[in-house]
């Protein structure tokens, strides 16, 4: 099969569009709440790096929709999807323990499931 035909290329596509929405997510944040995102060291540490990761998210996927299928390639983007799940539910977690959390933080969770959802959904449908 092709790297660009198939059932595998819709989830990349969706995989692309949600990483890209939650990098506007955290962006959106980042820029309309600096005195928050940036209050403390690690703060301002982890809202900068999930920003990263869901820019490379978004960047990666939309790689592989364009098909491509360098050494390792899945593996990389299935990789940066989990750590994106990861800090996700971890960021959705720490705000529902401490009873501040809201429609984001716990979309922000859905979003982490999802694309890690999505990598592996295209990672088996590309084999």
């Amino acid at each position: 099969m092709d790297a660009t035909s198939g059932s595998a290329r819709p989830l990349r596509l969706l995989l692309a569009a949600v990483a890209a929405l939650a990098s506007l997510d955290v962006a959106g944040f980042i820029a309309g709440q600096p005195r928050t995102a940036l209050a403390s060291p690690g703060r301002a540490f982890g809202s900068l790096l999930g920003l990263a990761i869901w820019l490379t998210l978004t960047v990666l996927a939309g790689a592989w929709t364009r098909g491509e299928r360098g050494p390792g390639f899945r593996a990389t983007v299935l990789g940066v999807a989990g750590l994106a799940c990861a800090g996700s539910l971890g960021l959705m977690l720490i705000h529902i323990a401490a009873h501040v959390s809201g429609p984001t933080t716990v979309g922000a969770g859905v979003a982490g499931v999802a694309a890690l959802g999505l990598a592996a959904a295209a990672w088996r449908e590309s084999r």
